[in-house]
């Protein structure tokens, strides 16, 4: 990620902080680690062991024929998969849930919770609900079989702990099994659904803070008890403790999709779309009991994208919790306080292919990165094998350097007393190091939101672009400040929302400076601040034309 640029203006230009390429907080390239499948619910699952990160996925491979594959890797935001090693859980089997989870094994190391049947040759009894362990060189043990009953359910979420539990759905209800235990065919710890009235539960999450204290999170369908719930349970027995709090508008059946994402460090988060039923889901929130309403980490209105469908998250190490989905044409990733919220939306991009494939996301937090994982129709439709399992490695965005502010620019008669304009004084990130000349381009708008500096688009972009300018060249060995004028359009201004501050009238701007070294990405630099025009000048006719923003 290259660093923060900045750009400042002459007579005293645009507010407050600038900020860094295009390409800060996100890698847009993903690495596909899986071969190709016909089925749209396969739900890839990640882990983390030492600086080892392994992401498992189920793959049907005939009639009656499925795989369970993990691969093991390092990572990076600049490479996906490093040191990549495959290994099977197992091979050839009849049956295999399209849900698993990767949790601490007692000691170190990674164990897979994952449920099926082997066969169905009379006299093979291995079904049922299982962990595996994996082993130092990567391959994984026979399985532990935590009950041999076929309706013990998927398992969805498990945790480690002296009692590890795995959150699995059966028969209508949200099954916990002590994962070290061998259960009687048919017995659970605990069914936390029976607490609501009925069938059905949903999508069971699970996690430990850094007290240890356990919770669970699942989406019930119960008859006057629709939405998700959140629970605090005994890390022993996972009998609960106290009764389970709804979050607030998470009735939509967004929520019971592929998304909702329990995490938790010091502190915990359940992430979800927030409306009420029948309601699309636009907002993604974060929520935990106790609070009067939710924090909003993202707005999808419009993208046709329910906004509980496709999510993941998960904390850093500082408490900083990542969130990530799918806007119904990117993926998005962004880095929030601890409950997700005040990051910039950043553009993680999609495997390559088609721009609505996307369904099943995980993400763990690999030191400060998030490691996402998805499950994507990466062909065109009318492939028989559209999807398949793709990694990428979002990094933190830049830092952001805080300029004094707010600060106006005063607009100014263009040349021959025609049109108007502005100077910009820019700051070169680079030296223009090549033999060709480098460029800029620069663009200034009108902003109705606060100041925030990502890339675009940004919160808070104007619809009126005042102004725009084209190629700059600038000169090989060039560096430090490049002074400018940006033309602005007589027209737009007129639409521009101008509000009176003492003399003068005032409006929020924005500006865009893109800078391209020969051979590189464009460089993007954003300035937040004002415009301003004198009354006087615009009544004494020194600025002809504009007594329209009057």
């Amino acid at each position: 990620m290259r660093g923060v640029t900045r750009i400042a203006a002459v007579a005293a230009v645009l507010a407050a902080c600038a900020a860094g390429a295009p390409s800060a907080g996100a890698d847009t390239t993903w690495t596909k680690v899986s071969t190709d499948y016909s089925d749209n619910t396969v739900v890839p699952s990640l882990g983390l062991t030492g600086a080892t990160a392994v992401v498992a996925w189920t793959q049907q491979t005939g009639p009656e024929a499925s795989d369970l594959n993990t691969l093991s890797f390092t990572t990076s935001p600049t490479q996906d998969v490093i040191g990549a090693a495959s290994s099977q859980v197992a091979a050839a089997w009849a049956q295999l849930d399209l849900t698993h989870a990767l949790f601490a094994a007692p000691g170190g190391g990674l164990q897979l919770a994952f449920a099926g049947t082997r066969s169905t040759s009379v006299g093979d009894t291995l079904a049922g609900l299982f962990t595996s362990l994996r082993n130092a060189d990567g391959t994984w043990a026979a399985p532990f079989v935590v009950t041999g009953s076929t309706s013990g359910g998927s398992p969805w979420s498990a945790v480690p702990g002296a009692a590890p539990f795995i959150a699995t759905t059966a028969t209508g209800g949200v099954s916990l099994f002590n994962a070290g235990v061998a259960h009687a065919p048919g017995a659970v710890d605990q069914d936390l659904q029976a607490q609501l009235g009925g069938c059905c539960g949903y999508q069971p999450r699970l996690a430990l803070d850094a007290a240890g204290h356990l919770w669970a999170a699942w989406y019930s369908n119960a008859a006057g008890a629709t939405g998700l719930y959140v629970q605090q349970l005994d890390p022993a027995t996972a009998a609960p403790l106290g009764p389970p709090a709804k979050a607030p508008q998470s009735e939509s059946t967004d929520n019971n999709s592929f998304g909702t994402a329990l995490a938790c460090a010091a502190t915990c988060r359940l992430v979800y779309g927030n409306a009420p039923a029948g309601s699309p889901t636009d907002l993604i929130v974060s929520w935990w009991p106790g609070q009067s309403a939710p924090a909003t980490i993202a707005n999808l209105a419009g993208t046709g994208q329910g906004a509980g469908r496709v999510l993941t998250a998960a904390y850093r190490p500082d408490g900083r919790l990542w969130v990530a989905w799918f806007d119904g044409k990117t993926y998005r990733a962004s880095l929030g306080d601890a409950t997700g919220a005040g990051g910039d939306a950043h553009d993680a991009g999609v495997p390559t292919g088609a721009a609505t494939g996307a369904f099943a996301l995980a993400g763990i937090a690999v030191g400060d990165n998030l490691l996402l994982a998805a499950n994507y129709a990466w062909k065109p439709a009318g492939d028989a094998t559209p999807f398949a399992i793709f990694v990428n490695t979002v990094a933190p965005p830049a830092p952001v350097t805080t300029a004094p502010g707010p600060r106006d620019a005063q607009l100014q008669s263009g040349p021959g007393g025609k049109g108007f304009r502005i100077e910009v004084q820019y700051t070169l990130p680079q030296a223009c190091t090549s033999a060709a000349p480098c460029t800029l381009r620069a663009e200034l708008r009108t902003r109705n939101g606060r100041r925030l500096y990502a890339v675009t688009p940004l919160p808070g972009d104007g619809r009126v672009v005042l102004g725009t300018r084209g190629r700059i060249v600038v000169p090989k060995g060039r560096t430090g400040r490049i002074r400018f004028s940006l033309t602005v359009s007589r027209a737009q201004l007129l639409k521009a929302p101008f509000s009176t501050e003492a003399g003068s009238r005032v409006a929020e701007t924005r500006l865009r400076v893109w800078y391209t070294p020969t051979g590189s990405k464009a460089e993007l630099s954003v300035r937040d601040g004002r415009i301003k025009v004198s009354i006087a000048r615009i009544e004494s006719g020194a600025l002809p034309g504009l007594t329209g923003i009057l």
